[in-house]
Order: C-alpha cells, then sequence, then structure tokens
C-alpha cells in the first residue's frame, strides 16, 4: 500500500511539475507590452481592432493554441471592455504602440510571427472561412515556431 501511495504520489507532482512550465496561452497585451512583443527573440502577435471582432475569432486560434502547445498573445486597439477605456488615448499621452508600429506593414485582423524584433510571417484571420481558419492557424503557428 505503501509503494503504491508513493508512485501516486510522485507522478501526481511530476504532473503538476509539468504544468507549471507549460507557455500555452492566448492572453491578452496592452500596448506596451505590445511593443515588448514586437521586438522580441520569437513571439505571436495578433493585432484585432475591437474585441466584439476578437470575440469573433477566439475559438479557433485557442484551437490553434491548445494543438501546438504554443502562447499567441493579443492586443486589441479599442478594448473598452478590459481596460475599461479605449487604447487609444488623447493627444497628451501617446499610444507607444501606435509609435512603434508607424511606417510598418503591421495591421489589424493579422497574426504576426515575430523573431529578432523582425516580422517574419503573417496571416490575415478574416481570410479564412470558419471551419479553415483553425486548420490555417495551426500550420502557420507549426511553420514559425
Amino acid at each position: 500500500m505503501k509503494k503504491l501511495y508513493s508512485l501516486v504520489s510522485v507522478m501526481s507532482l511530476l504532473l503538476i511539475l509539468s504544468a507549471c512550465g507549460s507557455t500555452t496561452e492566448l492572453k491578452q497585451v496592452n500596448d506596451e507590452e505590445a511593443v515588448k512583443i514586437l521586438d522580441s527573440k520569437k513571439s505571436f502577435l495578433l493585432y484585432i481592432y475591437d474585441h466584439e471582432d476578437f470575440e469573433e475569432y477566439k475559438m479557433h486560434i485557442q484551437n490553434a493554441v491548445d494543438q501546438t502547445s504554443t502562447t499567441v498573445n493579443y492586443f486589441v486597439d479599442k478594448d473598452s471592455e478590459s481596460t475599461g477605456e479605449d487604447q487609444v488615448r488623447s493627444n497628451e499621452k501617446p499610444n507607444v504602440f501606435e509609435e512603434r508600429i508607424e511606417d510598418t506593414s503591421i495591421e489589424t485582423y493579422y497574426i504576426y510571427a515575430i523573431k529578432n524584433g523582425e516580422v517574419t510571417d503573417k496571416l490575415r484571420v478574416d481570410d479564412y472561412l470558419e471551419g479553415d481558419l483553425s486548420e490555417a492557424l495551426t500550420g502557420f503557428i507549426e511553420r514559425n515556431k
């Protein structure tokens, strides 16, 4: 009985420790975090205009994240639901994300693969029919891991 208890305890501990190291998630970021991601060594960033648009794609992105065991960050340009205010600010405090993407090809409705601070690939999420989007996102993430 003690051996069984010890074995179960060890297996439970290993399962907990493996879950703690998991980096698989769909994570919302603010404008400062989005800039850090654009300058990062390796990451994925989805740039969406507003929260309602994100909800349309959320299930497909989450499926791709789960299938590829990868973290995908997303930035919602105008998200009053999660922050209580629009990300777009008054002229007194400039939006650092807007400044960072000025004169680049970064646009809304794309997921970007970033490596060494450079966009290496992108996929327009609203170009796909509902059934094809999960598959396209999974392939995009696998290709750019």
